[in-house]
Parts: C-alpha cells; structure tokens; sequence
C-alpha cells in the first residue's frame, strides 16, 4: 500500500544517508512479527461499506504489510528484511530491518498520529538508525531534498493521503495501545438494488476523480497509474457533470472494469483468473445494460471463489486491494468475496 511505500523509502533514505555509522546501526534488539494476515483488509471492507468505527491492534496492521511485503521487498539496492509498526499508549513506531551493500540496519522512528483536511499526519518524536538518535532537523533536511519525497513533508510532519487506503476517514486516534478510525460510509451505490435506483445515490465526497484517472493495462511500473491525490471538492465537481446516476455509474463501472485488467495480469493461477474473467463479465454486462440483474450471477462467483485455497483467496484479496481505487475495491469485495 502506499502509506507502507513511502515510510519505507524514507527510511531507506535516511540508510543511505547515514551508511558510515554501520556498527551502531547495526544491531537486533527489537522481534519482529512475521505472521501474514488479510485480516484487517476484510475489517477495512466491512467498516468502508457500513461506516463505522474500526478499532485496530498492531498484530492486524503487520500482518497485512508482511503479506504486502511478501509480493515486494526489494526498493532498488535496498532490501526490506522486515517492517513493522508498534502502538504505544498514544504513539505508534515504525520499525524496519534493511539491508543494503550486504549490511542490515535497524530503522526506527516513534511520534504521533493524527488527521487533519483529509490527510494523515505523523509527527515524529525521534529517529533512529540502531541505537543513533538522529536530530529531526537533520532528517528533514535530507528527505526535503528528495524531490519524489518533497510532496509529503509539510514542515516538521510527514503528509499521506491515507484516504486512498481506506476510503473516506473522518479520524484517527491512538489511545491504549490500539488505532480508534472512524470511516465515512460508502456514497457510490454500483450494487444497489436495481429497483431501488434514484439521484440520492450519487457521491457527494467520493474521494476519487473519476474524470481525472487513468488507467493504463501496459503499466510499466507495476502499479495501477491512478491519479488518486484529489480533493472530495474536486470530485463532487466531477459527479455533477454526469446528468443521471446510471451515466455516473457507467463512468466508475468502466473504471473498475480497467482496473481489474490490471489485477488479471497479477494473478498467478487459472482458478483465479477464471474467478476475475467471471466478475469482469458481469461488469461489462451492466456497462451495456444499468439495469442489469448482476445477483444472478453471484451464487457462481461465490461458488467459484469458496472452491479457492485459503492462499488463493488472500493472494487475490491483496492483488485486488493493491490495484484498484478504494471505493470501487471495497464494494466489489464485499459484494463477491464474503
């Protein structure tokens, strides 16, 4: 996921910087947990489509960076051997082995958490390379320098648009060892019952802008090219230009089905594949038809995916997860993938 990318770059920046001082850095005082779990991602479907508080511990949170971790690790020369991330009473830790020129370093950064216009903050307390305190200063002045980085430094914080992980938050507190998120519930209504269809299921804050995204199935960096960093406002503007709800949908429909172009070409078995080409289909049917019946199809689907190894199933829970747009991922999972 994104927000694990960029802490993990900055970290690895922070390495490079500092490589000289190996021998301190150098140490294993912390134990790191390398369970895999997709546990937490069917909590994030769960509290994106109902909107509600979703109470999260550590051992969820790495859980599903170790699965992300077990599809990439390697960040050019750098190797990440491990990443984790610890709540404390009202503070989280990141921390990372990694290695690089053959030698492994300790990373570690402890602070505070907060959320604030649609962005989540962290305000680091200190920096450690081993057992080094790293002046903040001296941090921010290396990543400010790096121009891929530059965008989510603002000032003594690091900036990231969680939102595209999770979906439409409204905050995020860490009390008692445990992360409290509150999560608006889903406005886009793909799904809904047919005869149900009426404007009130147009977005008012979808945080995605449908009109500015584009997708690209020959994408040369493994990663969905998805302009995701934009303003609620901004896509609110987006959805009015459409005059009915079933064009808007048709736009996000088109949309989603582009995106599972890209998850098809990460699969790795036939039974997977044949699962997506079936939900592809049913997507392309309600492009040409609105009110197509897709509930006729879904006992298949079901059928199809339940018939899955529970490694097959996670695989394609995070294949999904990593390359599709929050709101369009989390109902197209929790509408199939139960």
């Amino acid at each position: 996921m994104k927000k694990t990318k960029v802490l993990i770059s900055i970290l690895l920046i922070l390495i490079l910087s500092t490589a000289s001082l190996i021998v301190l850095a150098n140490t294993k005082d912390y134990e790191y947990n390398n369970e895999q779990s997709t546990v937490l991602l069917e909590k994030m479907i769960e509290a994106d489509i109902k909107g509600e508080e979703l109470i999260v511990d550590d051992s969820e949170v790495n859980g599903l960076i170790n699965k992300i971790l077990s599809y990439k690790n390697q960040f050019g020369s750098a190797k990440v051997n491990n990443f984790n991330i610890k709540f404390l009473e009202d503070e989280i830790m990141f921390i990372g082995n990694v290695c690089y020129n053959n030698k492994n370093f300790q990373l570690s950064s402890t602070g505070k958490l907060y959320y604030q216009n649609e962005y989540m903050y962290y305000s680091p307390r200190n920096f450690k390379i081993g057992k080094i305190n790293l002046p903040k200063s001296f941090v921010f002045s290396i990543l400010n320098k790096q121009s891929k980085l530059k965008e989510y430094i603002d000032r003594d914080a690091i900036k990231i648009d969680v939102n595209n992980i999770l979906g439409n938050i409204e905050s995020i507190e860490i009390k008692e060892s445990k992360a409290k998120i509150i999560i608006k519930k889903t406005q886009i209504k793909l799904f809904a019952d047919s005869t149900t269809k009426d404007q009130t299921n147009l977005p008012k804050n979808e945080n995605t802008n449908i009109e500015n995204k584009q997708v690209s199935n020959n994408n040369t960096n493994n990663k969905p090219n998805v302009n995701t960093n934009t303003t609620n406002k901004q896509s609110s503007k987006s959805a009015n230009k459409y005059s009915s709800e079933d064009e808007y949908k048709k736009v996000l429909l088109k949309q989603l089905n582009s995106e599972l172009n890209i998850v098809s070409s990460k699969l790795s078995t036939s039974s997977q594949k044949n699962l997506l080409n079936k939900i592809k289909n049913v997507v392309n049917k309600m492009i040409a038809n609105p009110d197509y019946n897709y509930n006729k199809d879904k006992p298949v689907i079901l059928s199809d995916y339940s018939k899955l190894s529970t490694e097959e199933k996670n695989d394609f829970k995070i294949k999904v997860l990593i390359n599709t747009s929050p709101s369009l991922r989390t109902q197209l999972l929790s509408l199939f993938i139960k």
